[in-house]
């Protein structure tokens, strides 16, 4: 795994020269102006599928971009994580690719080509930085970072999100929402951020940083149970137990009875 880790991190970072060279225009509307894909995520997307499948013959791939398929090894792969922060020129953005057998993350890389930061980890190794160890922080609730984001694309959730927004400010040091829950991941992961709350998410948003935050020492999961690989779900993340049981409490309260419904296998 980790020689099949260092392919990956060549691939990834071969990928991010195809979004040097694309355009930051509109190639596709997903059915609403908060949520397009730019010509660069059509075009990393189909690249690294091609790559990435080949690496193991047979192997699956589920990227954000559409063409899902799902089976033995699959790989999950968000081409850019952070369109609209791309697509406005504001400097955060990563690609995130995950090797993911069953419920098991085999490898996670998550690059940001704007500050040259690649995150990455091979299950039971260990979590890095470019090659150097990283770790989540001991900082309690009182002194954490929360980083979250209100449900953009279904804004009817915002109520609830932003009330959950409110009683952790209440608790926490601050609030970040930066725009790419990914890269949010591996600042937990690396002790500059504790907490991470998204309502809804998709594996290409968390796969990859689940394993990486994991190996740093962190925690993650869902309201009710573990995360879901293969599709969206509530994403609740910290750099504790004491932590994550109260940010359960406080999203568990404030959500009540509702889950996330539907799929994206349509």
């Amino acid at each position: 795994m980790k020689e099949m880790e260092a392919k990956v991190i060549e691939i990834v970072h071969e990928a991010a020269k195809i979004v040097d060279g694309c355009s930051h225009s509109i190639a596709t509307d997903k059915g609403s102006k908060e949520n397009f894909a730019t010509e660069a995520d059509l075009k990393v997307q189909s690249f690294l599928k091609e790559r990435l499948t080949a690496l193991i013959p047979g192997s699956s791939f589920l990227g954000e971009e559409g063409n899902y398929t799902k089976g033995d090894y699959t790989w999950i792969v968000d081409p850019i994580d952070g369109t609209v922060n791309y697509f406005r020129d504001i400097p955060l953005y990563v690609i995130s690719v995950a090797l993911v057998r069953g419920d098991d993350v085999l490898i996670g890389v998550i690059y940001n080509p704007r500050v040259n930061e690649t995150y990455h980890a091979v299950e039971g190794k260990g979590a890095y930085l470019n090659g150097k160890e990283i770790h989540v922080s001991d900082r309690d609730m009182g002194h954490s970072v929360v980083c979250l984001a209100w449900s953009v694309y279904e804004k009817k959730w915002s109520d609830m999100c932003f009330d959950i927004s409110r009683e952790l400010f209440h608790s926490c040091e601050d609030i970040r929402r930066l725009g790419s829950a990914a890269y949010e991941l591996c600042l937990i992961a690396r002790g500059s951020a504790e907490i991470l709350f998204e309502m809804r998410l998709f594996p290409w948003d968390y796969a990859a940083g689940s394993l990486i935050l994991r190996e740093a020492g962190g925690t993650i999961s869902s309201v009710d149970g573990p995360i879901d690989y293969y599709d969206q779900c509530t994403v609740l993340a910290a750099n504790s137990d004491a932590n994550m049981d109260i940010l359960k409490k406080v999203v568990g309260d404030r959500m009540g009875t509702f889950r996330i419904s539907g799929s994206i296998w349509k």
